[in-house]
């Protein structure tokens, strides 16, 4: 059984063929295959498919933006959309198109990537290391009677988000700048998210007319339970930008309005913006919930550390450079001797290829290390560091840090 790995086509029978896939893999509702047709002409050069006798039997998507890793953004790519039918499963196709990727990835310079699993020990096989869920709180509009007026001098806009996507996208970027993980959109996935989607935007403005902050959500039931259990009145799809506390206060405000109408808000739990409970009042419970893992991978070792800030803080260490043997079995590319050095407060990486010294790191734990997701000791824990001295780990525990991460692009 011979396959075939190459770029999706724009037509339309390509298109179907891999809605189809999609159908049967995840039982996408109506809505999202009709989204994806839609979209499928602006798209289609992010799809990659497997075919045999020219039938599509895999395939996924590698959709580009631009990810916050330690206060520096890289070009990156979400994988997903991965599918592929029963009868040609456990063959190593999924393996070798995610191969093909991985490909595509290097050609087009993007550094890493990441997915959200259906199951993490399969694509653990892939190099991908698990990082920390997303995290949602569920509120009750009533219990922010705190701020039952807005701040004094501002003002909200309620409008459909393609109505205001400057302004949304404005805010969003200033928020996703300030966290590990945090995704700009390019301006081909703005348009396909926001044009003529149903949900609702929010914008805040000063005194001085000026934006201060921004929501989306989307709103569906009616009260407790008035008309059935699948009927509660629930505000979701929340993504909460502010730039201000005040403009905090003034969409916390704007969710109050609602108290009669919802009994449900649900707010993503982003880093910087953890403390919900210092700005609600008679929560007798509040509930956080997880799900949507994220798993990271680095995609092009040789330049990824490049730029990313060394912490300042005093330390003594016995050297200020290190060198690792870099093993990666899916990217034969990042192989090689990767030696790291800071200039100014500031990471500068060489890659030799294809060379080697005693001190060994799989991709796994380089991947792990850049993002923060375990520290030095977690990583040699794993068996993924070998034969490093105690002072170059605790140069690289300087240097790289436990960071907290969240990926704000579901794909």
């Amino acid at each position: 059984m011979s396959i075939k790995f190459r770029d999706a086509k724009k037509d339309e029978s390509e298109r179907d063929a891999i809605v189809s896939l999609m159908k049967y893999a995840y039982d996408e509702p109506p809505p999202a295959l009709e989204h994806m047709k839609k979209w499928w002409e602006s798209t289609y050069k992010e799809h990659y498919i497997g075919e045999i006798d020219k039938n599509i039997v895999t395939a996924l998507r590698s959709l580009p933006f631009s990810q916050n890793i330690r206060g520096v953004f890289k070009p990156s790519a979400g994988i997903g959309m991965v599918a592929t039918y029963p009868d040609v499963r456990r063959k190593g196709f999924t393996r070798n198109l995610m191969k093909y990727a991985f490909e595509k990835a290097k050609e087009a310079g993007i550094l890493t990537t990441s997915l959200t699993p259906f199951k993490d020990s399969f694509y653990s096989q892939f190099g991908y290391v698990n990082a920390k869920p997303a995290k949602f709180i569920e509120l009750n509009p009533s219990w922010f009677r705190r701020w039952k007026t807005l701040p004094k001098g501002y003002t909200f806009k309620r409008m459909k988000i393609f109505e205001g996507v400057k302004e949304l996208r404005e805010c969003q970027e200033h928020v996703v700048s300030q966290f590990n993980g945090g995704v700009k959109r390019f301006d081909a996935r703005w348009e396909e998210m926001t044009k003529d989607w149903p949900h609702w935007l929010i914008l805040v403005y000063n005194s001085k007319k000026e934006l201060e902050g921004a929501m989306t959500y989307g709103i569906k039931g009616y009260g407790n339970m008035l008309f059935g259990e699948d009927n509660v009145g629930t505000m979701g799809r929340i993504r909460f930008y502010p730039k201000t506390i005040a403009a905090k206060h003034a969409l916390f405000h704007f969710v109050y309005l609602h108290s009669e109408q919802l009994v449900k808000a649900n707010f993503p739990v982003l880093p910087h913006e953890d403390n919900f409970e210092s700005w609600i009042v008679d929560h007798a419970k509040t509930e956080i919930k997880q799900h949507i893992i994220s798993m990271v991978r680095i995609n092009i070792v040789e330049t990824v550390f490049d730029d990313i800030s060394v912490p300042d803080v005093d330390y003594e260490v016995y050297n200020e450079e290190i060198s690792f043997e870099v093993q990666d079995p899916m990217c034969e590319w990042n192989n090689g001797i990767l030696k790291l050095s800071e200039k100014d407060g500031k990471i500068q990486s060489k890659f030799y290829p294809n060379e080697s010294v005693d001190t060994k790191i799989m991709i796994d734990g380089l991947s792990a290390l850049l993002y923060g997701t375990m520290s030095v000791e977690e990583i040699e824990y794993f068996k993924w560091l070998k034969n490093i001295s105690e002072e170059d780990k605790d140069l690289l525990s300087v240097w790289f840090p436990r960071r907290e991460y969240y990926c704000t692009e579901f794909f």
